[in-house]
């Protein structure tokens, strides 16, 4: 995603333009690269990866979660989805960032109508046969992975810190499980305080 989809100058006008960009690691150190898979996506003509290694949130101003999606997207499904994001955030809030009335039935729509969509794709591919080659990506895999994130999202209005831990690829991240075991640990050993090298867990998130 760093090498190839954040660096195309259409996603990064697309996403500046709309969002305020921001990183964040899952917890102060963390770095779980698999140099081989990063090498092959970037070395092929892949569109896209299902890895849970990393998740971009789209996020309304009061924390609510608009959309995501985990795993490597090549630039023009990327700019799908954010536009996406960008759908949902048009038909709920206003451009003071005040929800809109309605606003939760139309985010129920929109999320369950593209869970409606990528689940019909799911079964076309399957029928005709057509979508990508393997080594771009399984097309079917694709669909269904958004079916599931959609009728995730379609089961209501939720924030960031209620979903990043989670969502669809529902991932435990069993790295943060460790790390929050050493926290309680090191609060047990001190009476309760932690250093700052001890903070919770955070993942990737762009917000709005």
């Amino acid at each position: 995603m760093r090498t190839v989809t954040f660096s195309d100058k259409k996603v990064a006008d697309l996403v500046n333009k709309s969002f305020v960009s921001a990183w964040k690691n899952r917890e102060p150190g963390f770095h779980n690269c698999e140099y081989a898979t990063e090498a092959s996506i970037y070395q092929s003509s892949r569109v896209w990866f299902p890895t849970k290694n990393i998740c971009t949130f789209f996020l309304a101003p009061d924390g609510t979660v608009l959309h995501y999606i985990t795993g490597y997207y090549d630039p023009s499904l990327f700019a799908i989805e954010v536009k996406k994001a960008l759908k949902v955030w048009q038909a709920c809030y206003n451009a003071d960032g005040d929800a809109k009335p309605g606003a939760g039935k139309a985010f129920l729509a929109l999320h369950k109508d593209w869970a409606r969509r990528h689940a019909y794709n799911v079964r076309r591919v399957a029928q005709e046969g057509t979508g990508w080659s393997a080594s771009l990506g399984s097309a079917s895999e694709y669909h269904e992975y958004l079916a599931r994130v959609h009728a995730d999202l379609a089961k209501g209005m939720r924030t960031l810190e209620t979903m990043e831990s989670q969502h669809e690829i529902g991932n435990p991240f069993e790295e943060t499980l460790e790390t929050e075991k050493r926290i309680e640990e090191a609060r047990s050993r001190s009476g309760g305080a932690t250093s700052p090298a001890e903070d919770p867990p955070t993942e990737s998130e762009a917000s709005r």
